[in-house]
């Protein structure tokens, strides 16, 4: 029964008139399993992933490396976090974050973080939200961009130097966040490690050769979930989709059902 649906499926979508049809499906097949979802934090999942974790973990503490401008902090101290320390390399963008945060519970730092304790090339376009160290892994040719040298650090270097032991890791970094996971081995092989780790994957990471598994590698004892906007769907569940390279939010969790009685799994 399912296989002569399936056949039937195939040849009235696979019809040029309803190519149409098929990619309006496809693309949303693909935001049910919190693929190119929205980037606002309301309409992508990651608030209601928030409030969650603030109700699972109260008074949290988080680290937020790649602040941008503060929205995805403000979210976090809204879900109950206690305090939250926010990397942003960008000096423009970082003031921006600096006075979105002022007098909130959120520690700033203009650096980068990364593979490796040092400095790093940053390259920061007209719009210097979207700088990166790979200015074509997010779609700029390098001479629309102004190159610079920034501080850079580890997640290991800052953590155990400060002593913060976070819930949860937030990364955000146009396409370097297996760096960042590079430079947090010693955290991540820690009892004091994150419950949670939240981290972005898209099209740079096509650009770079990264594929999730990459990722697997280095969260040993975490299971994968993409954050819907209900929900979560689980890595390796879907046959096919792991491949595709997409805007997308990655929860890695310690807990194998980290919301079994709050989100669908």
């Amino acid at each position: 029964m399912f296989n002569a649906l399936k056949k039937l499926t195939d040849n009235i979508l696979g019809r040029e008139a309803m190519q149409p049809v098929a990619a309006f499906v496809a693309r949303a097949g693909m935001r049910g399993l919190g693929i190119n979802l929205s980037f606002r934090l309301e309409d992508s999942g990651e608030q209601r992933v928030l409030e969650l974790i603030g109700t699972r973990r109260p008074g949290f503490g988080c680290l937020d490396v790649g602040a941008n401008i503060g929205s995805y902090a403000r979210a976090a101290l809204a879900a109950g976090a206690s305090k939250i320390v926010a990397f942003e390399p960008a000096p423009a963008t970082f003031e921006k974050l600096r006075e979105n945060t002022a007098g909130r519970a959120v520690e700033v730092h203009n650096l980068a973080v990364g593979e490796t304790v040092g400095e790093t090339e940053l390259f920061v376009p007209a719009n210097p939200g979207l700088a990166s160290r790979d200015p074509e892994a997010s779609g700029f040719a390098r001479r629309e961009t102004r190159a610079m040298a920034v501080p850079m650090t580890t997640i290991d270097e800052y953590c155990y130097l400060q002593s913060f032991f976070p819930a949860l890791i937030k990364i955000d970094v146009e396409g370097f966040e297996l760096e960042v996971l590079q430079g947090a081995r010693r955290l991540l092989r820690d009892e004091r490690r994150p419950d949670f780790i939240q981290f972005e994957f898209n099209t740079h990471h096509m650009h770079r050769s990264h594929k999730l598994d990459d990722f697997n590698a280095l969260l040993p004892g975490y299971h994968l979930f993409r954050v819907t906007a209900s929900g979560l769907s689980r890595i390796g569940a879907h046959r096919g989709v792991d491949a595709i390279y997409g805007y997308m939010n990655i929860l890695a969790s310690r807990d194998e059902k980290p919301f079994a009685r709050k989100l669908k799994q």
